[in-house]
């Protein structure tokens, strides 16, 4: 079994009906993004086209813009080939949003590639250690916290938590808590299971405020875990539903 089916069977524990959401893109057009690229694309961007290049359901890599197969060709074409905008060395470009933000690969000299948000020739921020920790982060928080059906979202600028990063702080309250930080977590987003009954996930970029969201089998014991993230870490709770 492939990454990418292993990743597919992990969803669909949450949303059965997952893999018959998804749809893949063909081989020409993973094969002319590549040539657009200038380069072979990573196993596992080249398998997540293949099972999700068309459609991925709730899973949107390319922080709220575009990332199908098509946009990502398009934007080449019309963007990168022109000469409009610029991509970072060693990178390619997998999505972007709308305000001139793209989310791309960055080739290292050793182990899978990680993903970072870049403008132009600019990397700005690590947005995850690898495409497939970002796919099952995602995939985490837009299926498998919403089996619970309770749940609250926490915030915080990075002035309100004193312009730190406590990232490694929450995981730490999370173990405390009783939480199993789970193995795709890195230091961008964790994300964490208490047996059935409650699972959480918290994210921070470099420069930013911490921001997570709490679900759990009750509304009490949603407000029993956050209320120890707003303690201890200077979050508020944003919002909050059943």
């Amino acid at each position: 079994m492939s990454k990418i089916d292993e990743f597919v069977a992990y969803v669909a524990q949450f949303e059965p009906g997952f893999p018959n959401i998804i749809r893949g893109a063909s081989p020409e057009e993973i094969s002319a993004l590549e040539r657009l690229a200038g380069r072979p694309l990573p196993e596992m961007y080249r398998e997540f086209l293949e099972r999700m290049g068309h459609e991925s359901g709730k899973i949107n890599l390319s922080l709220g813009g575009r990332s199908g197969i098509s946009h990502v060709i398009e934007y080449y074409r019309d963007a990168i080939e022109t000469g409009e905008r610029e991509v970072p060395h060693n990178c390619i470009v997998i999505g972007h949003d709308q305000i001139a933000n793209e989310l791309a690969l960055e080739f290292k000299p050793d182990g899978e590639p990680q993903v970072v948000v870049s403008s132009g020739e600019e990397i700005k921020a690590l947005h995850a250690e690898s495409l497939e920790k970002l796919l099952y982060s995602l995939a985490f928080i837009a299926y498998r916290l919403r089996t619970l059906p309770y749940w609250a979202s926490y915030t915080s600028s990075y002035q309100e938590i004193g312009m730190r990063m406590v990232l490694p702080a929450a995981r730490q309250l999370a173990e405390q808590l009783g939480f199993t930080i789970l193995w795709f977590s890195d230091t961008v987003t964790f994300c964490a299971e208490r047996g059935t009954d409650a699972a959480l996930e918290f994210t921070q970029h470099e420069g930013q405020g911490l921001a997570g969201r709490v679900a759990a089998t009750s509304q009490a014991e949603v407000e029993k875990i956050g209320d120890e993230f707003v303690r201890g870490l200077g979050v508020r709770q944003l919002r909050q539903a059943a």
